[in-house]
């Protein structure tokens, strides 16, 4: 990033992007704490959130309630030409930002959730704002990305048909190219049951469901290999994850006891598929997202 007055060689925006603007941000949504799930903090998320593309637009959004938190919806009014899509949930738990608060340490913001992705949402913000023309653009954040979006998904779709273009800010990977499609995703759960026995007496006629599910799991690692982008997460049961604070956790899939108590409890697995990492980062990224948002406005 270039602070004002910085020459960028090559840009043309270079007037407009303001580099401590983009920080203070920055810093105000990532200590702004949102994880998955958690509805009350996700609310002061979106609000904050709001005051935020409030500021930098100069019109409100709106904040659309859901029951995994609520959505911010801004349109600069006009024929809808571009949807621009982003999340404001993360997956750090709570007390993470207390913990590791925003930072900028030799020329880096760090925080939870700077990379994915808050600062794409800022990066967002400013470029729409350096438009002298913001009529056909639209921001939709939304609070169930990590989660699979399903609370979302309805909206998403509904605006990104009516835009007809849809530019995502998710992180990128090397290379820095802004983000015109994504993959789907999926997460699948699989329970599995186990048979009970005295551990101490006869543990060989139990059947430990824990175990069988970590040999579950490294059949389906070595099934889908590295190409099919399958994350394998955790494991765990009902009783377990409510004594050790995990209930509510978007990638815990939960079902009976603690196994570890009783072998017999079944036990789930959840699978989650993320997308490839592609996308914006710094401010080549963002005048490359500012042209791209003229072209699509310019028809």
């Amino acid at each position: 990033m270039h602070a004002r007055g910085v020459p960028d060689p090559g840009s043309q925006n270079e007037e407009v992007i303001d580099l401590q603007a983009m920080l203070a941000d920055l810093e105000l949504l990532v200590n702004t704490e949102s994880p998955s799930l958690d509805v009350p903090l996700l609310t002061a998320s979106a609000i904050t959130l709001a005051s935020v593309v409030a500021r930098r637009l100069g019109s409100a959004p709106a904040i659309i309630d859901g029951p995994a938190g609520p959505h911010v919806h801004w349109s600069g009014g006009g024929t809808p030409k571009v949807l621009i899509v982003g999340h404001h949930d993360t997956v750090f738990p709570v007390g993470s930002c207390a913990a590791r608060p925003f930072a900028v340490v030799d020329g880096r913001a760090m925080g939870p959730g700077v990379f994915d992705m808050k600062a794409g949402i800022v990066q967002a913000l400013h470029a729409v704002a350096s438009l002298a023309d913001r009529s056909g653009v639209e921001l939709l954040i939304t609070s169930d990305e990590e989660v699979g979006s399903l609370t979302s998904r309805d909206l998403i779709e509904a605006r990104a048909i009516a835009c007809g273009s849809v530019l995502v800010c998710e992180p990128s990977a090397d290379g820095g190219a802004v983000k015109i499609a994504r993959k789907g995703t999926g997460t699948f759960e699989v329970v599995v049951h186990g048979k009970a026995s005295h551990a101490g007496l006869e543990p060989e006629k139990g059947v430990n469901a824990l175990v069988a599910a970590a040999e579950l799991i490294t059949t389906a690692v070595a099934e889908t290999g590295v190409q099919a982008t399958v994350t394998h997460t955790v494991i765990t049961s009902q009783d377990q994850a409510r004594r050790r604070g995990f209930a509510g956790s978007p990638t815990i899939l939960v079902n009976g006891s603690d196994p570890f108590e009783d072998p017999a409890a079944p036990a789930a697995m959840a699978c989650r598929l993320y997308p490839t990492p592609e996308g914006l980062r710094g401010v080549p990224a963002l005048r490359d997202l500012r042209r791209a948002l003229k072209r699509v406005a310019e028809g």
